[in-house]
C-alpha cells in the first residue's frame, strides 16, 4: 500500500479520535457547546482546525526524511491545509460584515470589537510565541548566538507577526508550522472593518478610529509584503466570499432551500468537486463550490446534522487553540522525543499512528487552553472596554446585536 493510501485511510481515526477525546475532557474542563443561529459554523470550525493539523501532520512525513518543508505530494492533504484555512478567513469575513450589516446606519462600538479580538486573539498568541522561544532555547542549548537586544527585537517582531529566525536558528517559524501568517491576514482584514464601515455601511467612525485603523492596515500590508506575500490576492479572495454569504444568509427565501436536507447532496457534490478534484482551494472552480457550500453553511445547513452534533460544536470552540499549538507538539514529537533519525525511519503506519497519538495530546493541551486563556479573554472583552472607556471618558455608542465569535 503507498503513502497516499495509508494517509487517508487515517483520516477518519484521527478525527473519531479527536471528538472521543474533546467529549471526554469538555466536562472536566467546562467547555460547553451553546446552539445559536450559526451552530453549525462552530462545528465546520473544529473539522477546519483538525485538518490544518492533518495537513502539517503530512508534511511532517517527508520533512523528517528530506527537511524540505515544500514537499507535499499529496493533493488531498495540500486541499486540506488551503481549503481550511480559506474557510476560517470566510467564517471571520461572514460573522464580521454581518455585525457591519446590522449596524448599518447607526452608531458603531469599534473599542468593543477591537479590545475583544486583542482579548481573544493575543494572550494565547503571546504564550505560543513565549513557547517558541523556549523552544529555541533547547535546540539551541541556551547558548546565545546573538545580542540580547537582538532577541528582544525578534520577539517583538514576533508578536506583531513577523517571522524572523530566533537565535540565527534557520526554519525557525516550522517550530510551530508557520501557523502564525493567516493571523496577519485576519488583522489585515479587522482593521480594513472601518474603512469598510464608513465608507459603504454609513457607520461614521471617528476620525481617531480612522487614523488608527489606517496606520495599522498600512502596517499590516507592510508585515504581508515582507513576510507573507505568496499569493497575497488569491488569499483574499476568501474573505469576499465571506462577505457575499453575509448578505445572502439574510435572505429568508435562501435560507430556507438551503437548510434543507434537499440541498445537502449537492453540497456534499461541490465538496467533493472543490476539495478531491483539485490540488488548491485557490483557482476559480474551487473556490467558487467551496464558496456555495460555505453559503449553504451559513444560511443552516449542517449537513445531516453532523455541523450541529455537540462534539462538532465542543471541538469547535478550541479550534484556534488547537489551530495555534499542534505545530509545537508535533516538533516536540519529532524532534525531542522520537528525534529525526528515528523519525526519518517510522513506516507510513507507524508515522500516522504517531499523529494519531499526537491528536489526543492536541486536544487536550488545546482544551485547556481555551477554557483557561481564551475564554476568560472572551468574558473580560466588556469589561476591558468599559474600563478604557471611563478612563479616556469616551460615550457608549448603540451597539447592534452582538453576534458570536
Amino acid at each position: 500500500m503507498d503513502m497516499d493510501l495509508i494517509s487517508k485511510l487515517f483520516v477518519l481515526p484521527v478525527l473519531l479520535l479527536a471528538l472521543g477525546t474533546m467529549w471526554i475532557v469538555a466536562p472536566i474542563v467546562r467547555i460547553e457547546a451553546p446552539k445559536h443561529r450559526y451552530a453549525a459554523i462552530d462545528g465546520l470550525r473544529g473539522f477546519l482546525a483538525m485538518f490544518v493539523f492533518l495537513h502539517h501532520s503530512a508534511m511532517w512525513y517527508y520533512f523528517a526524511r528530506i527537511h524540505q518543508w515544500s514537499y507535499f505530494p499529496s493533493s488531498l492533504y495540500n486541499q486540506f491545509g488551503s481549503t481550511s484555512v480559506a474557510m476560517f478567513f470566510m467564517i471571520t469575513s461572514f460573522l464580521f460584515f454581518s455585525k457591519l450589516i446590522e449596524g448599518y446606519g447607526r452608531k458603531f462600538d469599534w473599542l468593543k470589537l477591537y479590545v475583544s479580538r486583542i482579548a481573544r486573539i493575543m494572550p494565547l498568541y503571546v504564550t505560543v510565541v513565549l513557547a517558541l522561544f523556549i523552544v529555541v532555547g533547547f535546540v539551541t542549548h541556551f547558548t546565545l548566538h546573538e545580542s540580547f537586544g537582538s532577541l528582544l527585537l525578534q520577539f517583538g517582531q514576533w508578536i506583531m507577526i513577523m517571522e524572523p529566525n530566533i537565535n540565527h536558528l534557520n526554519g525557525t517559524e516550522f517550530i510551530i508550522c508557520s501557523v502564525q501568517w493567516s493571523l496577519a491576514y485576519e488583522w489585515l482584514f479587522y482593521f480594513s472593518l472601518v474603512i469598510f464601515g464608513w465608507l459603504f455601511f454609513r457607520l461614521k467612525p471617528s476620525f481617531i478610529v480612522i487614523l488608527t485603523a489606517c496606520i495599522f492596515l498600512a502596517i499590516f500590508a507592510l508585515i504581508i509584503a515582507h513576510y507573507y506575500s505568496d499569493r497575497v490576492w488569491l488569499r483574499m479572495w476568501p474573505f469576499a466570499s465571506g462577505l457575499l454569504a453575509a448578505f445572502l444568509a439574510r435572505n429568508a427565501r435562501l435560507k430556507k432551500i438551503f437548510s434543507g436536507n434537499l440541498i445537502t447532496p449537492p453540497l456534499l457534490l461541490l465538496i467533493y468537486i472543490g476539495v478531491f478534484t483539485y490540488p488548491s482551494i485557490f483557482s476559480f472552480v474551487p473556490l467558487v463550490c467551496m464558496t456555495m457550500v460555505f453559503i449553504g453553511i451559513c444560511c443552516g445547513n449542517s449537513l445531516f446534522g453532523l455541523l450541529t452534533w455537540k462534539p462538532c460544536r465542543l471541538l469547535g470552540q478550541a479550534s484556534y487553540s488547537i489551530y495555534l499549538l499542534h505545530g509545537l507538539v508535533l516538533f516536540i514529537t519529532f524532534y525531542f522525543v522520537l528525534g529525526f533519525g528515528q523519525a526519518a525511519h517510522l513506516t507510513v503506519f507507524q508515522h500516522w499512528l504517531t499523529i494519531a497519538f499526537c491528536s489526543i495530546f492536541v486536544i487536550i493541551i488545546a482544551s485547556f487552553s481555551y477554557a483557561y486563556m481564551e475564554k476568560p479573554g472572551m468574558e473580560s472583552a466588556a469589561g476591558l472596554t468599559k474600563k478604557i472607556r471611563e478612563f479616556f471618558g469616551l460615550q457608549l455608542p448603540t451597539m447592534p446585536e452582538s453576534i458570536s465569535h
